[in-house]
């Protein structure tokens, strides 16, 4: 057979499966094809010095004048959108004046790690001591901490929850320096009370015994008065904050009540943006699953197996029917973070959720794969449109009647197959092909 015959040959095998396979790619085409003027390709998720960040020029028209960013990555062991949130940081304080990140950490370890940035300490090992391990201790974040160090990038935490060595090390010493001339460090009750609060440090879902429990709320009350009582200023304002998340963790922990401590989060965080950092661009360090705006509307998608009733269907085989149905998504929070700014702030906010077509995730010191995500899934159709990176706006103008408005799986959350108006959730949406697990320095 001559190479001319060869090729005419393949031709023809191409064209047959085309037009076998033709009205499945067709329709996925269409599809695909309607998001293409919606989509900004990404050149890639991976830090370098000599990146000059053009192909994320498109964010500046797609923020606006948006005050705060919402960073809500798929899950903690996803080191993809770990990077990719890395590089959007740098985009958005090099390009859009950015300056200022809130992280989803104790308020008073973050402002630790505040005080050792000023100082001019390592800022990887600082943020370790002070913002969670999965995200300081990671390989794909050390690009981001030397950045807050080099550019003096200002870092605060806005949970009430101990989340670090820096509680767990200094916090109950700091407040007994403080009070130092106040003569409540000399009543009874102050052991008790510095006990237990070095113990929760440690140990943040100790709850103490009903007897030093009520010896604590006694001398909260004191506490707080020698406090107000003590010079005005940032001193005081600082330990009057870090007293009431105190007060609210401990009542979160120990009444079993987590709203409380989602209450705490959501003022800790408005103080932040109208008092603290009134006059600066702030970007929001979270996880989808607290950033997400309607978590009421997450539905599951979840397997349920009926066994075939022999008895009524003798001739039939004997095989079970697994049905697909939806159910409300039992970790969602319905006033989360991103409900909160959305109602507080409204447009001021943009939201930006990641997601990936599979890959591998981190469970603990577990690497787990993550498989392909399902057929017409929002992932699918991103695939489908050919770029590894890409980026949807969800604030463009399209119809009601748009593919993106209809209910959709997406795992933009925890990985979940879940199903909902996506619009709804983010305000646009980071598509990664293939993620990577989180891989932590400890782990190397």
């Amino acid at each position: 057979m001559s190479w001319i015959q060869k090729v005419v040959l393949l031709l023809l095998v191409a064209q047959l499966s085309a037009c076998l396979s033709g009205t499945k790619e067709v329709q996925q085409s269409e599809e695909a094809s309607a998001l293409q003027h919606l989509i900004i390709p990404i050149k890639t998720i991976e830090d370098s010095p000599k990146d000059n960040l053009k192909d994320l020029e498109p964010f500046k028209e797609v923020i606006g004048d948006s005050r705060v960013v919402l960073l809500g990555g798929t899950a903690i062991g996803d080191g993809s959108s770990l990077k990719a949130k890395t590089r959007l940081v740098k985009y958005l304080h090099d390009k859009l004046d950015f300056d200022v990140i809130l992280f989803e950490s104790g308020y008073y370890d973050t402002y630790k790690v505040a005080v050792e940035l000023q100082e001019m300490v390592d800022p990887v090992l600082s943020a370790q001591e002070g913002i969670p391990v999965k995200w300081s201790a990671s390989k794909q974040t050390a690009p981001l901490f030397k950045l807050i160090g080099e550019e003096n990038i200002q870092v605060a935490g806005f949970d009430c929850r101990f989340s670090s060595n820096n509680a767990k090390t200094y916090l109950a010493i700091d407040l007994e320096s403080y009070l130092m001339r106040s003569p409540v460090r000399k009543l009874k009750g102050w052991k008790t009370y510095k006990s237990i609060l070095s113990k929760m440090t440690k140990q943040p879902e100790h709850v103490p015994t009903e007897k030093n429990q009520k010896v604590f709320w006694e001398m909260m009350d004191t506490v707080r008065y020698a406090i107000k009582k003590s010079p005005k200023g940032e001193d005081r304002n600082r330990w009057e904050r870090v007293l009431d998340n105190i007060e609210q963790h401990h009542k979160s922990v120990w009444k079993g009540e987590p709203a409380i401590r989602r209450e705490q989060i959501a003022k800790n965080i408005l103080w932040l943006l109208e008092e603290k950092y009134a006059d600066e661009k702030v970007i929001v360090w979270s996880s989808a699953l607290n950033t997400i705006y309607q978590a009421n509307d997450l539905q599951q998608l979840v397997e349920e197996v009926v066994p075939k009733d022999n008895e009524l269907e003798v001739d039939s085989v004997n095989t079970d029917t697994v049905l697909i149905k939806q159910i409300p998504y039992e970790q969602s929070n319905p006033n989360n973070l991103g409900a909160l700014l959305k109602k507080e702030l409204g447009a001021q906010v943009y939201n930006i959720g990641f997601t990936g077509y599979g890959g591998k995730n981190r469970f603990d010191d577990e690497i787990r794969i993550i498989p392909n995500a399902p057929a017409n899934s929002m992932e699918s159709l991103l695939k489908e449109t050919g770029y590894r990176y890409s980026f949807l706006n969800f604030r463009s103008e399209f119809p009601a009647d748009h593919l993106l408005k209809q209910a959709r799986v997406c795992r933009a959350v925890e990985h979940e197959n879940l199903s909902c108006d996506w619009t709804k959730q983010f305000d646009g949406l980071f598509y990664i092909e293939l993620l990577e697990e989180n891989v932590m320095v400890s782990n190397e």
